[in-house]
């Protein structure tokens, strides 16, 4: 068993909380510990991901072994997932797509989206690639 992070809030340990950091990071949050899993974009259809696990240190040859565990299933949940993105992105070049649904729980994807839109500049987005703003009445410095 993994030593949990002391202080922190059950929340992260009865849900699955995961935080977006602009503009390449996302982390999804628990109590024993958690990666940053960033996202680099090579050209319009390649990215380059790579994930680091933060943790309290191991304190022990068992719990070295649990981490070795968490880290193996965590690599092979990301690797069925990644064999899943060629197939989704020869959809959406396709044409065939006009939108994907994002669920309630997958915001933070439209968030990201649109703030993105927003740092490039709405101008110089084709309007077919546009994502709708939403936000714009939640930003501190009433940029649009």
């Amino acid at each position: 068993m993994l030593p949990e992070i002391p202080g922190l809030d059950p929340l992260y340990s009865d849900t699955n909380p995961a935080y977006s950091v602009f503009p390449n990071l996302i982390t999804p949050l628990d109590t024993i510990g958690f990666p940053f899993i960033l996202f680099w974009p090579i050209d319009a259809e390649t990215t380059d991901v790579e994930w680091t696990f933060y943790g309290p240190p191991a304190e022990s040859a068992e719990v070295e072994k649990a981490w070795e565990l968490y880290v193996r299933i965590f690599d092979a949940v990301m690797d069925e997932d990644f064999r899943n993105l060629a197939p989704m992105q020869r959809s959406i070049a396709s044409g065939a797509l006009a939108s994907i649904p994002l669920n309630y729980q997958e915001r933070r994807i439209y968030h990201l989206h649109e703030e993105i839109d927003r740092v490039i500049g709405i101008d110089r987005i084709p309007e077919s690639l546009r994502v709708t703003p939403r936000l714009a009445p939640f930003w501190e410095d009433g940029a649009a």
